[in-house]
């Protein structure tokens, strides 16, 4: 007989010492846990704060986006208001140019702002309201703002 094979108690007591530390695989073992844990709830953090990093940015980018729409709208009302143009002699769908006088047509014109946006202001129907639409844009966000009168 090898010495492996010769006492079975013998195999038992030498597996019981690897639990008892005698030979510091217990240690190794709950080190390579504990460091194993702590990447698995550090990789966790950092995916719950990148998540977040990208909803803030697409939260400015919208409300960048919102505001540009906002923008056209305020404008063509302004035109309409106090400047005295005319929204009756365009056709449904045609686009608004902001000049000197305001036009309507069926090409587009896009108007940038100071901060990167754009905006285009569409008109859609004079039956029953007075329909405008303006479409504000911001990197990769677009928003549509709706007034009727």
């Amino acid at each position: 007989m090898n010495k492996y094979n010769s006492n079975p108690q013998m195999i038992f007591k030498s597996t019981n010492n690897i639990f008892k530390n005698k030979n510091g695989g217990t240690i190794l073992l709950m080190t390579v846990l504990i460091l194993a844990s702590i990447l698995t709830v550090t990789l966790t953090a950092g995916e719950i704060v990148r998540i977040g990093l990208i909803m803030g940015r697409t939260q400015v980018h919208s409300t960048k986006a919102f505001f540009a729409g906002e923008t056209g709208i305020e404008q063509v009302l302004w035109e309409t208001r106090i400047n005295g143009f005319d929204p009756s002699g365009c056709n449904g769908d045609d686009y608004i140019h902001f000049g000197t006088p305001v036009t309507c047509d069926s090409n587009f014109e896009e108007y940038f702002l100071s901060n990167g946006a754009s905006y285009i202001v569409k008109y859609i129907t004079d039956i029953p309201d007075i329909t405008f639409h303006s479409y504000g844009s911001y990197v990769d966000m677009q928003r549509r703002v709706e007034i009727y009168y």
